[in-house]
C-alpha cells in the first residue's frame, strides 16, 4: 500500500512538474515569437525605406533632358565632364549599395520567417500535446 500510495504521488508530481515545465516552455516560446516578429517588422521596415532611398536615386540617376540640358540659358557653359562622371559614379555605387542592402534584407526577413513559423509549430505542438 505504501508503494501505491509512493507511486501515485510520484506520479502526481510529475505530471504538475511536466505542466509547469511545458507552461514554462510556452511562455519562453512565445517571447522568442514576439522578438521574432520585432525583428521581422523592423527589417520590414528597413526594407521600405532603402526601397524608396534606391527609387529616388534611380530617378535621379535619368533626369528629363530640357530644351537646354545645361541650363536655362544658352550661353551657359556646359557641365565639367569629370565632375559629372564622378557624381554619375558616385549614384551608381549608392544604387548598388541599396539594391545589395535590399537583397540582404529580404534575406533576412524569409530567415525570421522560417524561424517564425518553426516556433508556431512549436507552440501549437505544446498546446496539443502538453504533458509528452
Amino acid at each position: 500500500m505504501k508503494h501505491l500510495l509512493y507511486f501515485l504521488l510520484l506520479t502526481i508530481s510529475g505530471a504538475v512538474y511536466a505542466d509547469a515545465d511545458t507552461a514554462a516552455r510556452l511562455s519562453q516560446l512565445k517571447t522568442e515569437l514576439s522578438n521574432v516578429q520585432q525583428e521581422q517588422q523592423s527589417a520590414y521596415q528597413n526594407f521600405q525605406m532603402t526601397m524608396e532611398l534606391r527609387r529616388i536615386e534611380v530617378q535621379e540617376a535619368s533626369p528629363p533632358m530640357n530644351q537646354y540640358p545645361y541650363g536655362m540659358d544658352l550661353y551657359t557653359p556646359p557641365p565639367n565632364y569629370d565632375e559629372v562622371l564622378r557624381i554619375q559614379l558616385e549614384r551608381e555605387k549608392r544604387i548598388h549599395q541599396y539594391t545589395d542592402f535590399l537583397s540582404t534584407l529580404s534575406e533576412r526577413f524569409l530567415r525570421l520567417e522560417e524561424q517564425r513559423k518553426q516556433i508556431i509549430q512549436q507552440i501549437r505542438e505544446l498546446e496539443q500535446h502538453p504533458k509528452e
